[in-house]
């Protein structure tokens, strides 16, 4: 575009996982974590962030082990990849859609693990999750997949997320609609 309000980046758009279509459940979805950007706008690749222990971006959670699951549907021919503490992991091509890829992570003992989804597209981030905290908890879950190896990499087209986040899922343009909701909630109090 042109103009004043013309930008180089697109138009990023959070989509909330938010209890119910309030403004008081949207912000606490927000502050909860519960978020995913589109960096350059609602076409972008969506990815849907799960744990087979029925984790959600925004949790905190203490497991031996645990199987994380990114679906992701619009972005067949980019590459995806999971980001543990920071560092990314090797990137695997979307070949389907929709297409599932996991990572099966222990963490440490007495060290918080964050690790989050995203697609890339021309080596840069485009769409991304929020983060699920992870702690180790030796009789916490364990993932099913961590016996056979410690930690895994692979994917599926076929495999569906353990709990569905579409239904629940308000798009929301994070620079205007946040603030909005926020001034609103400060007015009514």
């Amino acid at each position: 575009g042109t103009g004043a309000f013309a930008s180089p980046i697109g138009n990023p758009t959070t989509l909330v996982l938010a209890d119910e279509l309030s403004a008081e459940a949207i912000v606490a979805a927000v502050k909860k974590g519960r978020t995913v950007v589109k960096l350059q706008g609602p076409e972008d690749p969506m990815v849907e962030l799960t744990t087979e222990h029925g984790a959600l971006p925004g949790d905190r959670v203490g497991v031996k082990s645990t199987r994380f699951s990114a679906k992701i549907t619009g972005g067949k021919g980019q590459r995806a990849r999971f980001v543990k503490n920071g560092a990314p992991e090797a990137d695997v091509e979307i070949t389907a859609d929709p297409f599932v890829h996991t990572l099966v992570v222990s963490p440490e003992a007495g060290r918080e693990t964050r690790v989050r989804a995203e697609v890339v597209i021309d080596d840069l981030p485009r769409t991304v999750t929020s983060h699920v905290f992870l702690t180790r908890d030796e009789s916490g879950p364990e993932s099913a997949a961590a016996a056979a190896t410690e930690e895994t990499s692979g994917c599926s087209t076929s495999s569906p997320s353990p709990r569905p986040l579409a239904p629940l899922a308000a798009s929301v343009a994070i620079a205007a609609s946040i603030v909005a909701v926020t001034r609103r909630l400060r007015r009514s109090r």
